[in-house]
Order: C-alpha cells, then structure tokens, then sequence
C-alpha cells in the first residue's frame, strides 16, 4: 500500500449538517510528491459524483496543506480551533 483515503459521511462532530467528507489521505513517506494524492483525491471525487453528489467537504489544519487543496479548487469555508491547532473547513464544488 502507498496511500489511502475515505469518504465518510461525517468527519467533524460540529458539523452535522455537511456531507459527504474526504477523510484519512495519507501517502506513506517513500511515496510522496509522486502525484499519488492527486489520484487518491481525483477518485473519492468521482465516486461522490457518480453517487449523485455535487460538493465534497474535508477540514485540514491552517498551514500548507490549505494550500495544497486550494491549489485543487477546493474553497476555505471557515475556521475552528480543536485542542490549540487552528483548522480551516474546505468545500470541492463537484460539478
């Protein structure tokens, strides 16, 4: 295995109303800067859209990993602080 992802209907016990999430990528450390988060990303997005979805959401802690996802199109939405870390919930239009 070189990598992994979810999509889960609910990543954040504060929001309950946003569905369905990116969750878990994880790209072992031999494996990065491959493009294989690219791939991983690209295909939870078709599965939400070929199961009828139209936006994908994910949360991330405030640093370079916002940047790499707004790099992808994905839109800050708001920020929250859990145990000190300041995150920053993102939304992928699916269109």
């Amino acid at each position: 295995m070189v990598g992994i992802v979810m999509v889960v209907d609910n990543d954040l016990e504060i929001e309950t109303d946003r569905t369905p999430w990116l969750s878990a990528l994880y790209i072992t450390p031999g494996h990065r800067g491959q493009g294989i988060a690219h791939h991983l990303i690209d295909a939870a997005q078709d599965f939400v859209r070929n199961a009828g979805g139209t936006e994908l959401y994910l949360y991330a802690a405030k640093g370079r990993l916002i940047t790499f996802y707004g790099e992808l199109g994905w839109q800050p939405l708001e920020t929250f602080v859990q145990n000190a870390t300041d995150f920053v919930i993102m939304r992928k239009p699916l269109g």
